[in-house]
C-alpha cells in the first residue's frame, strides 16, 4: 500500500468515526498547506453543543516542530469553548492515539 493510499484510508477512517459520533464532516482537498494549514478535517456538531473540531491525521509519527506550531497558533486564534485541534495518530501496530492540541 502506498503512502498516499495508507493516508487516504485513515482519514476516511478519522471521518466516519466523527460521523458516528453526530459531526458533519468536511475534507480540505488542499489539504497541504491550504486554508488552515495542516488540518485535514473540519468537523462541526450543530446539535446540543455546538462544537468545532480541526482534525489532522499522521500515520506512525506526530507532527514535527513547525507542523505543531501551526496546529497550536490555530488552537490559540480560536480559544472559544467547544473549538478544538486534534490530532488522530494512527500506529500500524498500536492502532489510534489521539492528542488534543
Amino acid at each position: 500500500m502506498s503512502t498516499a493510499s495508507k493516508g487516504r484510508a485513515r482519514e476516511w477512517q478519522s471521518r466516519d468515526m466523527m460521523i458516528a459520533k453526530g459531526y458533519d464532516v468536511g475534507r480540505f482537498a488542499g489539504s497541504k498547506g491550504g486554508t488552515y494549514g495542516p488540518v485535514d478535517l473540519i468537523c462541526s456538531r450543530p446539535k446540543g453543543d455546538p462544537c468545532w473540531v480541526w482534525l489532522s491525521i499522521k500515520c506512525n509519527s506526530w507532527p514535527g516542530r513547525e507542523e505543531m506550531r501551526q496546529l497550536r497558533g490555530l488552537s490559540r486564534r480560536n480559544p472559544r469553548p467547544g473549538h478544538q485541534v486534534r490530532i488522530h495518530r494512527y500506529d500500524d501496530r498500536r492502532g489510534l492515539r489521539e492528542r488534543t492540541v
